[in-house]
């Protein structure tokens, strides 16, 4: 284990395996952990000097929607648009400081391209998991998505076929890095849910306060909304090519339940102000629109789960959303965001104990 603690290799041994994590196939994670100290050890139990060896299914997605007239329920149409994720199996290990989950989607779990069309997708997902603070970045590219719900626009489209309407020449790409700060840092543990580097020993919960920064494209060949029964759309829901930045702050609140000393259900919610400069460009125009504005921006994240001496199994989930208000009388709505299911056994390669502050 010398070759991880010794400072002069560490960064280049970083940057190698960030770099052979964009030609892997499937699901990649890279994460990083600082030190599990200066926490109450009635409330959070180290593992991180245990090695912990985890099995895992995930999957992870970038979908947006376009609403027409959103404000009247009575006249509004909604076209919601999802890629055809891909299932990844893998593994994953966490010792100390550092965390590495590898998945590969394997063909027989993502054989229904003849139900869902087909999806080329790269999916990187960085979390840096600190004792006060939680780094996200990602960087995302999907090209084909499916109209997840053809039957609000023609009630006799399943009638005679099986496979969702879909479109190939859809595609989109993001980026984006979100900072947050947990208040309650040395009783609440977001380890312990996510990283299974700690356990949460007594329920407890955390202010969590943060910023952001994204960018999001969507573009097409022709109309996104072009599809049988949408002229219901307007003018502005027309798009074909939209590019969104924003950037803001975000509160939130952070809860773990315990249940019977082992199991546990951890959730979070952060709603935030996003300024976002956007350029749309509407079919039948001739030159683009840019708009500026502030909208909204929440994250949700929820875990639930088992944490034995020895092993530990359970499911987590993390989504981003963002509204883009085009004008009154449309809106675009994109979110990104992972599942994952795990099966996990930690191996004690050195007694540690939590010491409080």
């Amino acid at each position: 284990m010398t070759l991880f603690m010794d400072k002069r290799v560490r960064f280049p041994f970083i940057i190698f395996l960030l770099i052979i994590s964009f030609y892997v196939s499937g699901q990649t994670e890279v994460r990083f952990f600082d030190s599990t100290r200066h926490v109450f050890p009635d409330y959070i139990e180290n593992y991180s000097d245990s090695l912990s060896v985890q099995l895992a299914a995930s999957s992870k997605y970038n979908k947006f929607e376009i609403s027409s007239n959103p404000a009247d329920s009575k006249v509004s149409k909604v076209m919601r648009f999802n890629p055809n994720k891909k299932a990844s199996l893998g593994f994953g290990v966490n010792y100390k400081w550092f965390g590495l989950s590898l998945g590969v989607a394997f063909p027989f779990l993502n054989n229904d391209d003849f139900k869902y069309g087909h999806t080329d997708q790269f999916d990187l997902q960085a979390n840096f998991y600190l004792r006060k603070f939680i780094i996200d970045g990602y960087l995302q590219t999907y090209k084909g998505y499916y109209i997840n719900n053809p039957l609000d626009f023609d009630t006799a489209w399943f009638n005679n076929r099986t496979n969702f309407p879909s479109r190939s020449d859809i595609q989109t790409a993001s980026a984006g890095l979100a900072f947050s700060y947990v208040k309650n840092h040395k009783k609440f543990s977001y380890k312990a849910p996510f990283s299974q580097t700690e356990r949460q020993k007594k329920r407890a919960g955390s202010w969590i306060f943060g910023g952001f920064f994204s960018i999001y494209y969507l573009g097409a060949d022709s109309n996104i909304v072009k599809f049988a029964a949408a002229g219901s759309f307007n003018d502005s829901c027309k798009i074909r090519y939209a590019i969104i930045i924003s950037e803001g702050v975000s509160a939130g609140y952070a809860y773990t339940f315990i249940i019977k000393k082992r199991y546990y259900i951890s959730l979070s919610f952060m709603p935030g102000l996003a300024y976002q400069t956007s350029h749309l460009w509407i079919e039948g125009m001739q030159t683009g629109i840019k708009k500026s504005g502030v909208n909204l921006k929440t994250q949700a994240r929820f875990a639930m789960g088992y944490s034995g001496e020895k092993y530990y199994w359970g499911f987590s989930a993390v989504s981003d959303e963002f509204v883009m208000k085009n004008s009154t009388s449309s809106q675009l709505k994109y979110s990104l965001g992972n599942i994952k299911f795990f099966f996990g056994r930690w191996f004690n390669l050195k007694k540690s104990k939590s010491k409080p502050n």
